[in-house]
């Protein structure tokens, strides 16, 4: 739905056709446990995730190898990676470690669910 009460049926959208942006499907569940294993450094060795948090900078912060390390106020980083096609935005992530870890996906149209995805991770993991 938009803001002017629109709804939008979606029910029979194929997004396969933004190829790996539209073509990987989840649950929280799993992408919870996949960064808690990637950040934990239990699927990749250490100098591969070494190599996968060493990035450069970006507009969506500091960018690696598949992920990008956004640095907060308070210090913390946290690494991650999101998407989103017509109807809904996923972010997931964690810090490095693997003990914290969030993911979240807003069903909505607009360049709104971007930002508060954002802004859910900096409440989350600035604390």
């Amino acid at each position: 739905m938009n803001r002017a009460g629109k709804l939008f049926d979606f029910t029979e959208y194929n997004p396969s056709w933004a190829n790996a942006a539209g073509e990987m499907i989840s649950t929280g569940k799993d992408l919870t446990t996949f960064f808690s294993v990637l950040l934990g450094g239990k699927l990749l060795n250490d100098e591969m995730l070494k190599q996968m948090t060493t990035g450069v900078e970006s507009p969506f912060g500091k960018y690696g190898l598949g992920i990008f390390g956004v640095t907060l106020p308070n210090g913390k980083t946290y690494w991650g990676h999101g998407g989103g096609i017509h109807g809904f935005e996923t972010l997931a992530g964690g810090t490095l470690g693997g003990k914290d870890i969030m993911v979240t996906n807003i069903n909505a149209v607009g360049p709104e669910p971007v930002v508060t995805n954002q802004a859910m991770f900096e409440k989350g993991f600035n604390r």
